[in-house]
């Protein structure tokens, strides 16, 4: 928990006409909660330095315990990352607060408008079951979380992408490692997720496993690569003896 790493992937398509681009996929800060906020900090400037076209943020940025102050901060933060194309951010499990305390009386630390406010004012841009196209080349589809592996009425995949967006390299974002097949069969060419942790610890990530469940690391479902990131730091408690705590940089050419 007190080391934080990139993990970079290349990856090749010949459905890009304008050279090269670089994502890079965040996800998993739970801020102000386990992690040293000094850290999730100096890894925000590690990722300006990094140049990238592309800035996704996954999902669980802040949850339950997040102080309205701390989502404000965070957000505040990633906000002066510097991108070619822009930040976007897909909805995780835990950034609503559904597991507060005394939710049914919405006594949350911020609303969901006060957070969307935060999000939105500083610059960065939310999917939420909607997708947009970059340069032409590139399709981001950011989906709705799907809450503890339910299908909470979000919207069918097939009825975002259409035809002509099948030229361009379509990337599905979806916090949670699911739907990789589904998403492979209706054309996408990369799926990122998260939400795991990497089993952060042992031996959660055997049950995971066995129970036929994606935890870390480079898949591939037929044409689709597949990513899902252990998160750039753990949850609950602070301390992880699976996997690293990360961000990660996609290169695709």
């Amino acid at each position: 928990m007190n080391h934080i790493e990139l993990t970079e992937y290349n990856l090749t398509t010949d459905k890009i006409n304008n050279g090269s681009y670089s994502i890079v996929w965040v996800s998993d800060i739970h801020y102000g909660t386990v992690q040293n906020p000094q850290l999730v900090k100096e890894s925000i400037s590690k990722i300006n330095d990094l140049k990238p076209d592309i800035v996704v943020l996954g999902g669980d940025i802040v949850d339950e315990r997040t102080t309205k102050e701390d989502m404000n901060e965070i957000f505040k933060e990633l906000g002066k990352i510097n991108s070619t194309y822009g930040t976007y951010y897909i909805f995780g499990n835990h950034d609503t607060q559904p597991d507060s305390i005394d939710y049914e009386n919405r006594n949350r630390t911020f609303s969901d408008r006060e957070l969307n406010k935060s999000i939105i004012d500083n610059g960065i841009k939310i999917l939420n079951d909607e997708k947009t196209s970059i340069n032409d080349d590139i399709v981001l589809v950011g989906r709705s979380d799907a809450q503890w592996e339910g299908e909470n009425n979000r919207i069918d995949i097939g009825k975002i992408l259409n035809e002509s967006d099948l030229s361009q390299y379509v990337v599905v974002l979806d916090h949670q490692p699911i739907k990789y097949e589904e998403n492979s069969q209706q054309g996408a060419d990369l799926q990122l997720s998260g939400h795991t942790h990497g089993g952060q610890l042992f031996p959660y990530s055997i049950f995971e496993r066995l129970t036929g469940h994606l935890v870390y690391g480079e898949f591939h479902f037929g044409k689709m690569e597949m990513i899902v990131s252990s998160g750039l730091t753990g949850w609950g408690w602070p301390m992880r003896n699976e996997a690293k705590c990360e961000y990660v940089l996609i290169n695709i050419n």
